[in-house]
């Protein structure tokens, strides 16, 4: 009987099934511990890809919108300098104007192919043609008076006119730069929230395990030694463990 006593006491003691049970424990928790930081990783990404997004797009287009209205209002002011005081030096600097608003729309229709986007343009356009024919040639022509009249009747409230529709673009890409932002906020919100529940869902489950596994290696131990202990005081008339 204590032969048997002693082998059970061995075999509960072996160092590979103590070794077996901590090392379950371990993995366990670490198996959590990555799922967090997957969850975690996850969530950074998604918050990343849509602030790039932003950046990248709706803050390049409102670049672009306000390129486009300072770049119409200096050609404006082009125009009257020249019709004002005939200087070629603000013909040449409504050209440059003009080159450098045909780069923002290209920038534009690449960024957006939005009917509302490819309107203005085409207007925009259409307001140079008006300047250059009916307002430079007639000029040049020596008809200053009509093109001055011509001027400030139709060219300057069509510039008007792009100006507001430049504006109003910018106002809608500054509105849905704020809806973006405001849904970047609410979904870093909820993952923060996630991300706490599941750390706290984690942390108790951890604590379980350990308190099991804890448990499942005292407990026999405790059985053996309370049996060690009555084999001790000579009494070997009790049953075989059974763990």
């Amino acid at each position: 009987m204590k032969e048997l006593d002693l082998s059970k006491f061995r075999e509960i003691m072996n160092f590979k099934s103590l070794k077996t049970k901590i090392l379950l424990a371990f993995m366990t928790v670490i198996a959590l511990v990555i799922i967090l930081s997957t969850i975690t990783a996850v969530t950074i990404a998604r918050a990343n890809a849509s602030t790039e997004k932003m950046v990248d797009e709706e803050l390049e287009l409102l670049i672009v919108d306000d390129n486009l209205t300072f770049s119409l209002s200096q050609r404006i002011a082009a125009a009257r300098g020249y019709i004002l005081f005939g200087d070629q030096m603000y013909k040449n600097l409504f050209n440059q104007y003009s080159e450098k608003s045909h780069e923002h729309e290209k920038t534009l229709l690449t960024l957006s192919d939005s009917k509302a986007s490819k309107e203005v343009i085409t207007r925009s356009n259409d307001w140079e043609q008006m300047v250059l024919t009916e307002v430079f040639e007639r000029y040049d022509n020596g008809d200053t008076a009509g093109a001055a009249s011509y001027l400030r009747s139709s060219v300057e409230p069509y510039s008007n006119d792009l100006i507001n529709e430049f504006e109003k673009l910018t106002t809608q890409r500054k509105e849905s730069i704020k809806a973006n932002a405001q849904v970047v906020t609410d979904s870093g919100n909820r993952s923060l929230i996630s991300i706490i529940i599941i750390s706290i869902f984690i942390i108790l489950l951890g604590i379980t395990i350990a308190l099991l596994t804890s448990n499942s290696i005292i407990k026999p131990i405790k059985k053996v030694m309370e049996r060690m202990n009555i084999i001790a005081y000579g009494d070997l008339t009790s049953e075989p463990l059974r763990i």
